[in-house]
């Protein structure tokens, strides 16, 4: 398993302990949730577990249900986000000074 992969799992994990806080903090079932977030309650254990990634849209929901900013659910993953350079467009054309 290449670095980048185990960083990967390691985000997910770290994801998915911050959305079982939060849902023990508030005191939630799992299904109180899932019927607040109008998510699947299966996808959110699987969450909870790291064993699936989550989408921006799904993050926006578990925090509202949660009544959390949605940066919350991504604390302490800083470390495994990597910065990448930027790459220029290669199809952007360039301005011509005139």
């Amino acid at each position: 398993m290449t670095n980048k992969k185990k960083e990967e799992i390691k985000f997910q994990e770290i994801v998915g302990e911050n959305i079982e806080k939060y849902r023990m903090a508030r005191g939630m079932s799992l299904e109180e949730l899932a019927y607040s977030s109008q998510l699947d309650d299966k996808n959110i254990l699987k969450l909870e577990h790291g064993q699936q990634s989550p989408m921006a849209f799904t993050i926006a929901r578990l925090a509202k249900a949660l009544e959390i900013e949605p940066n919350a659910l991504y604390e302490g993953t800083e470390k495994y986000i990597e910065v990448l350079p930027h790459v220029p467009n290669p199809k952007r054309r360039r301005r011509k000074k005139k």
